[in-house]
């Protein structure tokens, strides 16, 4: 209590509760001198502020890494491999009758315009790429940058099927263009977008901006939405563009380019450079014309080449002195293998594929890691074929129909054309005799069926049987009996199991 209230008789004031101490609940959200690594400024902001500062350096460093590390390009070259194929996705189309039956004149029409639009020349306004070239590329492009532009061009002009496609690179798109407009629109990395986050249009450049000396001197198109597709495999809701699919591995990447290349060249160096000529300080000098035909360095230093079988005479006052480099050490194949680890998780292959090494790897290995990449890829055969594949085809079919191009099927039954099925392609089993018996028990058990067994080798059933059929008339034109049979039908046993199993 002070004076004044001793004076005035003032009571002293309630003591104040002690503060509560609040406690986080979770150890990763605490700020710690170990978890500097940890910035929580970044992880709060909403897609679109997270993605635009970051994203031309992320696509220009992917880029990069594509152009010049072989990982890299390994990486996408296997995305393109396991998820396009040398076949590409495969259109098996399904129209019916009213009776439930499939109309097998119309989907083989169908099939048939579909390859023929897709022949090298026709599906593009430039001409130059087949639709196998466009699925591949597609994917390349949305696996190393994150996105890619598909301008759609409808009319008689683009083409016998009246449709074609530009593919455009991301940077063809202004994403720094970001406006609230009069109309209650906005404007966002230059995608247009309604009050309902709706896609109405897309600010294109009309030349990369990289062929024009800057971006102010390139003109720029409002493009709608309804002749642009953005493709891109989002992490975040509400995402307007894409990232690259290595964004986690790029930094090891670079750094595993950086060494694995010092230490090529200190090997180099080490292996080309035998020795020196070691001059003696106490020795009497040499004599001007002992070395004066030598060939020497810059620095004034002797330079001796040594060839198979010949022994040399010193200069007076120099001795030789062996140079024996240690590196690479024994340290640097598990050093890489370590750090090729980390980058094929980010990458989501197995690191076999991404190493192109098999050290070490058995059966159960392979099968388990070959399992786990395979599901990524089909992960990755389903994004391209809900997001460009079938859009295209359903963009397609109703021009082709428009036009006659499909020979004299009426455009006005397009909801019974328009049942595409699409495959994809398959894989061949690790193990494929172990695999071909399970699939025959559960078949026998009534677990699968064959179109499960084929679909799942990007194969058609139709297909098959067809060419079973015209394999078992060409056998019989021969006078030879086709009749195949899996191993132990003979003796009605259980078949062999697999040597590899």
């Amino acid at each position: 209590m002070g004076i004044l209230d001793y004076l005035f008789g003032r009571s002293p004031p309630a003591p104040r509760p002690a503060p509560k101490v609040s406690v986080r609940r979770y150890d990763a959200a605490r700020p710690a001198n170990i978890a500097g690594g940890f910035s929580a400024a970044g992880g709060l902001r909403s897609p679109y502020d997270n993605i635009r500062w970051d994203l031309r350096g992320l696509i220009a460093h992917s880029r990069q890494q594509a152009e010049n590390n072989d990982y890299m390009k390994s990486w996408l070259d296997a995305v393109v491999r396991n998820v396009i194929g040398h076949q590409g996705v495969r259109l098996q189309n399904e129209a019916r009758d009213t009776n439930g039956s499939l109309d097998k004149v119309a989907n083989g029409i169908i099939e048939e315009g579909w390859s023929r639009w897709g022949r090298l020349g026709t599906p593009t306004v430039d001409g130059g790429l087949s639709w196998i070239d466009m699925q591949s590329l597609v994917v390349r492009t949305v696996a190393r940058d994150g996105a890619i532009l598909v301008r759609r061009y409808r009319g008689r002009a683009f083409g016998p099927f009246a449709y074609q496609q530009q593919l455009l690179e991301i940077d063809y798109l202004d994403t720094d263009l970001n406006i609230e407009q009069p109309n209650g629109t906005v404007v966002r990395m230059g995608v247009e977008f309604d009050s309902f986050n709706r896609p109405q249009a897309y600010h294109i450049f009309a030349r990369h901006p990289s062929e024009t000396g800057g971006r102010r001197s390139n003109a720029r198109t409002r493009v709608p939405a309804d002749q642009i597709f953005l493709l891109m495999r989002p992490e975040r809701a509400g995402q307007i563009v894409g990232v690259p699919g290595s964004y986690t591995a790029l930094r090891r990447l670079n750094m595993t380019h950086g060494y694995e290349e010092a230490a090529i060249t200190a090997a180099r160096v080490g292996a080309a450079k035998m020795g020196f000529l070691e001059q003696d300080p106490d020795a009497i000098p040499s004599d001007p014309k002992d070395i004066e035909q030598e060939e020497t360095t810059d620095t004034g230093h002797i330079i001796r080449e040594v060839e198979a079988g010949i022994i040399e005479k010193l200069p007076p006052g120099y001795s030789y002195k062996e140079h024996n480099p240690a590196y690479p050490t024994g340290e640097f194949g598990a050093f890489m293998r370590t750090v090729l680890q980390g980058a094929a998780a980010g990458l989501g292959v197995s690191y076999a594929t991404l190493a192109n090494d098999l050290t070490g790897a058995n059966f159960s290995s392979l099968r388990a890691g070959k399992g786990e990449e395979r599901d990524e890829w089909r992960m990755w055969q389903r994004s391209i074929v809900e997001g460009y594949i079938d859009r295209t085809f359903r963009d397609w079919l109703p021009m082709a129909l428009l036009v006659n191009a499909l020979g004299n099927l009426p455009a006005g039954k397009i909801d019974k054309f328009e049942q595409p099925k699409w495959r994809p392609r398959g894989w061949a089993y690790v193990s494929p005799g172990e695999e071909a018996n399970a699939n025959q028990r559960e078949m026998a058990a009534g677990l699968r069926s064959p179109q499960q067994i084929v679909g799942e080798r990007g194969d058609d059933i139709d297909t098959v049987f067809e060419e079973l059929a015209e394999a078992r008339k060409l056998a019989e034109s021969y006078g030879i009996t086709f009749d195949p049979q899996p191993p132990g039908h003979e003796t009605g046993g259980t078949p062999p199991p697999d040597p590899a199993a």
